[in-house]
C-alpha cells in the first residue's frame, strides 16, 4: 500500500507539496489480557486510562481533487494504569489484602501514511481521513506501588511497596531471560494499527483536529498474554506554504 502510495505522488504533476507542526493532547489507555492466576482471591485487573501526549510534522500532498496524502513522524507517549485487589483468608480469620497500582508508559517513533478528504468551506478547509499506522518503541517505565493490609489474628498492620523497572523492545520472552537480575519488562518493538481523524483548518494554516488510534498487533511476548494500546486525542498544528519538492513537483 506505501509503495502505492508513493508512486502516486511521485507522478502527481504540479503537486502542491505543504509541510506542517502539530502537537496533540491524548488520553491513552490498553487491552490487556493475561492467563488467571488463583491466589486465593485475587481480583481483576482494571485497565484505565492515562492523560499523554504527542508532537511531530507531517505533510500535505495532493493526489486528486479534494484527496490528499497526509503522512506523518510523531514522537508519542502511550500506556495504561491498571489497578488489582488481591485478599486471602488465613486460618482463625486472619486476611491478607493487596491492593495494587501499576503505571505502563511507552515512547514511540510513530509513522501514520494517512489519506485525507478536504472540502472548502467560506471560513476554511474542513477534513477527514484515516491510514494505516507504523509504531517503533523506544524506551518506556513501568512503576508500581503495592499496599498490604494484615487484619484479624494478633495484630493489624499495614506496608507500602514501591518500584521502577525500565522497558526493553527486544521482544524476549520470560524462558530466554537469563540473567537472573534482570527486572525489565520486555515488550515486541514494532506495533501496527490504525488512526481515524477529522478536523478544520482556519485562517493560512492554524488547524485542529481530533484523532483515535488502534493497535491491532500485540506486543507483548509472553504466551497466553496480550497487550494492545490505544488513545483518543485533540490537536493543534500549522500548515506552512508550499515547498517545492524536485523530485516530485517537476519544473
Amino acid at each position: 500500500m506505501f509503495i502505492t502510495l508513493v508512486l502516486m505522488v511521485t507522478t502527481t504533476a504540479n503537486a502542491q507539496i505543504r509541510l506542517g507542526l502539530s502537537v496533540g493532547f491524548l488520553v491513552a489507555n490498553a487491552s490487556t489480557k493475561e492467563p488467571a492466576i488463583d491466589y486465593g482471591g485475587e481480583g481483576p485487573v482494571n485497565d484505565k486510562v492515562l492523560s499523554t501526549f504527542k508532537f511531530g510534522i507531517l505533510s500535505e500532498i495532493p493526489l486528486a481533487k479534494s484527496i490528499v496524502f497526509m503522512p506523518e513522524v510523531n514522537y508519542v507517549n502511550k500506556g495504561v494504569r491498571q489497578t488489582y485487589s488481591n485478599t486471602i483468608d488465613f486460618r482463625q480469620g486472619e486476611t491478607q489484602t493487596i491492593n495494587g497500582d501499576i503505571t505502563i508508559k511507552m515512547n514511540y517513533l510513530e509513522m501514520p501514511f494517512n489519506i485525507a478528504y478536504k472540502a472548502t468551506t467560506s471560513s476554511g478547509i474542513f477534513f477527514a481521513g484515516a491510514g494505516p499506522v507504523l509504531s517503533l518503541g523506544l524506551s518506556g517505565k513501568v512503576k508500581s506501588n503495592y499496599k498490604t493490609t494484615y487484619t484479624g489474628g494478633f495484630s493489624n498492620s499495614n506496608s507500602d511497596t514501591s518500584f521502577q523497572s525500565n522497558i526493553k523492545f527486544d521482544g524476549k520472552k520470560n524462558e530466554d531471560i537469563t540473567d537472573p537480575n534482570d527486572y525489565d519488562a520486555h515488550f515486541k518493538r514494532l506495533e501496527i494499527g490504525v488512526n481515524l481523524f477529522a478536523g478544520y483548518v482556519m485562517g493560512k494554516g492554524f488547524f485542529v483536529k481530533a484523532m483515535y488510534n488502534l493497535a491491532f498487533s500485540n506486543i507483548n511476548p509472553q504466551t497466553d498474554f496480550s497487550y494492545k494500546s490505544s488513545y483518543f486525542g485533540i490537536g493543534v498544528g500549522f500548515l506552512f506554504g508550499d515547498v517545492d519538492i524536485p523530485f516530485i513537483k517537476p519544473k
